[in-house]
């Protein structure tokens, strides 16, 4: 939903919002009751909060109709419940913009789908393998070993690194599934560095299965059932092989499976009369 800042609702609304952010202990007390009734002595434990300030703040949660008792416990009402998935989803958000705020300030961030954009939270037990004067190839040498024993694998690639279709390669020929989406770009390339006939006959095995968008995409993404890379472009408008943001997160391969669907619909499925 849009929000009309010439109507009132941000200034109906202000005083619930600083209600919840303006206290670290009415939010603690909230994500402690996320998972159900608690008695006192339990919300204590999880929060590491005296009793008679963790009673103070249940006091004012409950004046707002966000927690009640259930006899010797306390529970979220359902619209606590509402709150609470919103407030750590926020919690998470704002935590994953600052643990990689470099990482989002040096890169082309506003070329990600908006819808996905917005959900970049399930990024937040993320990490960053990056080159160093080392070991210059650290991001790419990680992906290898990560693609090594996979017995299927996914990918968006708007970008061409012969090594890239090298591993490719090197997957589809012992036999595994590889699905790719590709620009026309980086597909004419693979059409260059294939055969037709390897194409063809991987194609019709079911091992090998691509797609094609007409449009530009500025990211690049590849995942398997236990971990997803995420690379950006640089603001400068190359892609940056020099950084890539990793998860093992389910959340965040399921994040990329959708991401994968989403481009694929607007992509064309290359089969043997296409090819």
């Amino acid at each position: 939903m849009e929000i009309d800042l010439k109507n009132n609702f941000l200034e109906e609304d202000y005083e619930d919002l600083k209600f919840l952010l303006a206290s670290n202990i009415r939010s603690k007390i909230i994500i402690s009751l996320k998972n159900g009734p608690k008695k006192l002595s339990n919300i204590r434990e999880d929060t590491q909060i005296s009793s008679s300030t963790i009673l103070h703040g249940i006091s004012q949660l409950e004046n707002r109709n966000l927690v009640s008792r259930s006899g010797e416990s306390y529970v979220l009402t359902s619209i606590g419940n509402i709150i609470s998935l919103k407030l750590i989803n926020l919690i998470k958000y704002w935590h994953t913009i600052k643990l990689f705020k470099d990482f989002w300030k040096n890169h082309n961030i506003n070329e990600i789908p908006g819808e996905f954009l917005r959900t970049m939270d399930v990024f937040s037990n993320a990490y960053i393998i990056e080159s160093t004067k080392e070991n210059i190839e650290n991001p790419f040498t990680t992906y290898l070993e990560m693609i090594a024993d996979l017995d299927e694998f996914k990918a968006i690639l708007p970008i061409f690194f012969p090594r890239h279709l090298d591993a490719i390669q090197f997957m589809i020929k012992n036999k595994r599934k590889v699905e790719l989406i590709l620009t026309e770009e980086i597909y004419n390339s693979l059409l260059q560095y294939f055969s037709k006939k390897e194409f063809t006959k991987n194609i019709e095995d079911g091992r090998f299965n691509l797609w094609k968008i007409n449009q530009p995409i500025k990211l690049a993404s590849m995942f398997s059932d236990n971990f997803i890379s995420l690379g950006l472009f640089s603001l400068n408008g190359e892609y940056d092989p020099s950084k890539l943001l990793l998860s093992h997160d389910k959340e965040a391969i399921n994040w990329g499976k959708e991401l994968f669907d989403y481009y694929k619909e607007k992509s064309e499925k290359i089969d043997i009369k296409n090819l």
